[in-house]
């Protein structure tokens, strides 16, 4: 049977998908406890009765908020892959940064909602079983070694290219690099699908099957730290200065459209050189 979020995808034009869109927004805008059913159903133009019909209580809605965000990032940052495939690590940088920025800006519940979740306090846990992007970011950004799962069952290395089933979104090699705690993991490769929540499928759906069942169920262990912190690092660089224009530009006294040009160029300045530098 299909869930209520499945069938918004499936018909944008239901109210299913009516009370999704405004849903996102105004969560992004209030977080969890500051929005209210009532808020988003007095926006869409329900009574609050027909808004639970559809989605249930607000945490049922909630999640489906995050299921969804979790899927257009996942989606958004495939195509990018796709785009950037091949070229030279400076340029790849420079067109997911671009893209993703002008992503975000566009959609900017994506980059409050990831912001409430990692720092706002909660009255009570709200406990979401929902995919979270950063191992598979530090996999695409390419901070660690990609392997296919027959490779794992012959214990040989090889990175593989975006077609073969790697997905090198930022960064260069994988390999060990000067200030690491300790020398890489190796990792199973995976389709670019993000471990599927962008495809809505299970983890590690999309994965090689040679080698036999050892290797299709090869581990995925969680990437080193350091690969983990410099995504945050990244992604964390973009959300902020989405999260937080309204006090950032009138600061900088930019109108919006320049103000997105300059944050673009702002993350270049940093975040290139000491990719490229380390790189080489």
């Amino acid at each position: 049977m299909a869930t209520p979020l499945e069938k918004a995808h499936k018909d944008p034009e239901s109210m299913k998908a009516r009370i999704l869109a405004v849903a996102r927004r105004i969560f992004g805008e209030y977080g969890f406890h500051g929005a209210t059913t009532r808020m988003i159903a007095q926006e869409v133009g329900i009574d609050i009765s027909t808004l639970h019909y559809h989605w249930g209580e607000k945490k049922d809605l909630y999640e489906a908020v995050i299921l969804d965000i979790n899927k257009d990032l996942g989606q958004k940052l495939v195509a990018v892959e796709r785009v950037i495939h091949g070229r030279p690590l400076a340029e790849r940088m420079a067109i997911a940064i671009d893209a993703m920025t002008d992503y975000l800006f566009a959609y900017p519940e994506i980059s409050n909602i990831m912001l409430f979740r990692y720092i706002a306090k909660t009255r009570d846990e709200v406990d979401l079983k929902v995919p979270e992007f950063t191992a598979d970011i530090a996999r695409s950004m390419g901070l660690v070694k990609h392997r296919s799962a027959a490779e794992v069952a012959a214990g040989t290395g090889g990175k593989q290219s975006l077609a073969e089933g790697g997905s090198p979104l930022l960064a260069g090699s994988g390999a060990g690099r000067p200030g690491d705690s300790g020398p890489r993991k190796d990792f199973p490769a995976q389709e670019p699908s993000l471990s599927s929540p962008a495809t809505g499928g299970k983890a590690g759906e999309g994965a090689p099957k040679a080698g036999g069942e050892a290797a299709a169920a090869a581990p995925r262990p969680a990437p080193p730290p350091r690969a983990m912190l410099e995504v945050l690092a990244v992604m964390n660089a973009i959300h902020n200065f989405i999260s937080g224009e309204n006090f950032f530009r009138p600061m900088v006294n930019l109108e919006r459209e320049e103000y997105i040009a300059q944050v673009k160029e702002t993350l270049k300045f940093i975040l290139i050189p000491a990719f490229v530098q380390r790189e080489g």
